[in-house]
């Protein structure tokens, strides 16, 4: 059996925290028995308390990639634990911790930033013993950040599988959506990023065309006051940030991801999950997920764009057609056993690498 620790900082529901617990899921438990440390008071609990690993609130420092004093906590942590693999999500804390420990470490890049540079750059690759990359797009940020190609591994993200909603209306109806209305849903954190701009032109645009739209959206963030300000009156439910959106997606005619900035680009994998047309931007990871460009792709912060997508999805056989191309898409590339498998064999890499008294990296 192969302890492997995970390490999560953040206080609330993001795709890091999401891709955890898909891998939790589905690693096979005869080889592997995980551990997660997180911030007391994570959102985090929530969706990780189902899924038969052991759970380890601890008081470290939410939302911090490096905190000096928690360096002594993850040091008593993972000589508790001992762990065969330390894997990490952002945390360079952490990461020093195992270093320090000997323990190899495994560190997941889920967004993409600035640059590093200096000590930064060349600390970022003395710490950790393998990375994955979500998409190429994120890769090449790796190793613009000082980490050899050598030394990463592209894993795909992966999500359960949602199905296609049974009966779409009978969902529509229990969110008290008005009749006749086209559904499209956006799930993202409430900050500039997400191209929270542009859809709120877009939800403007359809209020004064009046045209048969309506939009559910979800998600925190500092945007959700202004948001809510500026679209008083407009066809939209806000239904906050949802440990599960499973429910709000099957009463989704379409889903809109239109960020300025994505390493991959989880929500739209999950609408293909559901045969859900997905408008988006191509930007970063996401042209990886989606595939070619096609009547939905649109450009960033253009709001028209955005409405004029909309209004093609009105057309129900073209809906069918991009979502069932979109579903073929994710059973082909994004199933969730494959991403567990391969994450499982360099987990397996790592150790067996160790055991033959590889060089340290």
């Amino acid at each position: 059996m192969i302890d492997v620790c995970h390490i999560i900082t953040d206080s609330n529901l993001g795709g890091a925290g999401r891709w955890v617990q898909t891998l939790c899921r589905y690693l096979p438990r005869n080889r592997f028995r995980v551990t997660v440390i997180f911030p007391r008071g994570s959102r985090l609990e929530e969706i990780l308390k189902g899924e038969r690993v052991c759970l380890c609130p601890a008081p470290i420092t939410a939302d911090s990639s490096f905190c000096k004093k928690d360096l002594a906590v993850y040091s008593r942590l993972l000589a508790q634990l001992r762990p065969a693999v330390v894997h990490t999500h952002g945390c360079a804390t952490a990461r020093l911790a195992a270093k320090l420990k000997g323990i190899p470490t495994v560190f997941t890049k889920h967004t993409v930033g600035e640059p590093m540079t200096g000590m930064k750059k060349r600390l970022n690759s003395l710490l950790c013993t393998r990375a994955i990359a979500v998409s190429r797009y994120a890769q090449e940020s790796l190793e613009r950040d000082g980490i050899p190609s050598q030394k990463i591994r592209m894993i795909y993200n992966a999500c359960p599988d949602r199905g296609k909603s049974p009966d779409t209306e009978a969902a529509k109806e229990g969110l008290q959506i008005p009749k006749g209305k086209l559904v499209v849903g956006m799930f993202a954190r409430l900050s500039e990023e997400k191209g929270w701009q542009a859809m709120c032109q877009a939800i403007c645009l359809a209020k004064e065309k009046r045209l048969p739209l309506f939009f559910l959206l979800a998600g925190g963030g500092p945007l959700e006051p202004a948001l809510r300000q500026q679209l008083e009156g407009c066809p939209v439910r806000f239904l906050g940030e949802l440990t599960d959106i499973g429910p709000a997606l099957h009463a989704c005619d379409a889903v809109c991801v239109p960020s300025l900035e994505e390493s991959f680009g989880l929500t739209a994998l999950e609408a293909m999950t559901a045969s859900l047309p997905v408008v988006a931007t191509r930007v970063g990871g996401l042209g990886e997920v989606l595939g070619q460009a096609d009547e939905l792709t649109v450009k960033p912060g253009d709001g028209e764009s955005l409405l004029k997508a909309f209004e093609n999805l009105q057309d129900d056989p073209l809906r069918r057609k991009l979502g069932a191309r979109g579903r073929k898409r994710y059973e082909e590339l994004f199933s969730p056993s494959g991403f567990a498998q391969r994450v499982a064999a360099l987990y397996e890499e790592i150790i067996n690498h160790k055991k033959k008294g590889g060089a340290k990296e």
